[in-house]
Formats: structure tokens, C-alpha cells, sequence
């Protein structure tokens, strides 16, 4: 018996260490099989986001809010801009030269912009815009040149910088 004894030992001495590295393979292969499916998890999370419309237009309104108006004081379209703005002013004169030109634009903000937004005027791109500090939160906008004539009525595209 005592032989009999003296051989289990012998076996569990060498069959403990194989156990602990085949434990340890294990644990270490259930671990990065989890990494990979959470990491596709994730992925799939992501992909359903991107692909849906409503986050996709939350996510403009949110990171480049712009809007474009017109010279006879209408909103042609809001990508999110008027949440930051109370009123757009656009003062024009005639010019027998040049036809209608748009002297001034006052963007009355409802809070506090550090860096006056991006004005483009669409359909004239001669034009160059000026933008000074007016009343309380206002950004002013005065026409500092007027390359060619227009159409009868101006579009402009505002991009809120935050």
C-alpha cells in the first residue's frame, strides 16, 4: 500500500502544476473571448446608432448648428441655430449700380458668444462681411465690400461657434 501511495503523490505533483496551466489557459481564453464580444457589442451598439436619422440630426443640431435667412428677414432653414439666437436683423439699400445690397446684419443671440459666428452669404461671394461687438450679446455684421451686383434677394448661411 505504501507503494501505492508513494505513486499518487508522485501523480498529483505532477498532475497539480498541469491543472494550474491549464486553468490558466482557460481563464486567460474565457477573457479575451469576452473582450472580443464585448468589443462587438459595442460595434453593433455604434452601427445601429450611426444609421438612425434621429440621432444623426440630434447630433448636428448639437455640434455645427447653423441657420440661413434671407435678405427680407426670413429663415429659409434652422439646423439648430435659432436655439441660440432671438433675433437676425438685415438692414438693405438700393444701389443703382449694384441693385440690392445688404448694408447690415444684427445677430442678437439669447446668451453670451465668445467668437462671433461664421457669416456666408450664399449667393454673392464677393461680398465680405465684418463682424464687430454691438448691444448687450449682438454681432454686428457691416458690409466692408461689395464685389459684384446680386439677385433681388440674398441668402446667407450663419454657423454657430461654440
Amino acid at each position: 500500500m505504501s507503494d501505492n501511495h508513494g505513486t499518487e503523490t508522485r501523480t498529483s505533483l505532477i498532475w497539480k502544476p498541469v491543472q494550474t496551466v491549464i486553468t490558466s489557459i482557460i481563464t486567460i481564453g474565457a477573457v479575451v473571448v469576452a473582450i472580443y464580444g464585448l468589443a462587438a457589442w459595442i460595434d453593433s451598439r455604434v452601427e445601429t446608432l450611426i444609421s438612425d436619422d434621429n440621432f444623426i440630426q440630434k447630433l448636428s443640431l448639437n455640434l455645427r448648428p447653423f441657420v440661413i435667412f434671407d435678405s427680407n428677414n426670413s429663415i429659409v432653414y434652422d439646423q439648430g441655430a435659432m436655439n441660440y439666437i432671438d433675433h437676425i436683423q438685415v438692414d438693405t439699400t438700393s444701389d443703382q449700380n449694384l441693385g440690392l445690397v445688404v448694408q447690415r446684419i444684427v445677430i442678437s443671440p439669447n446668451r453670451f458668444l465668445a467668437t462671433p459666428p461664421l457669416l456666408d452669404c450664399i449667393d454673392i461671394a464677393e461680398h465680405v462681411y465684418r463682424p464687430t461687438r454691438g448691444k448687450k450679446f449682438d454681432w454686428v455684421y457691416d458690409l466692408a465690400y461689395a464685389g459684384s451686383s446680386g439677385p433681388s434677394l440674398i441668402r446667407f448661411r450663419l454657423e454657430i461657434l461654440r
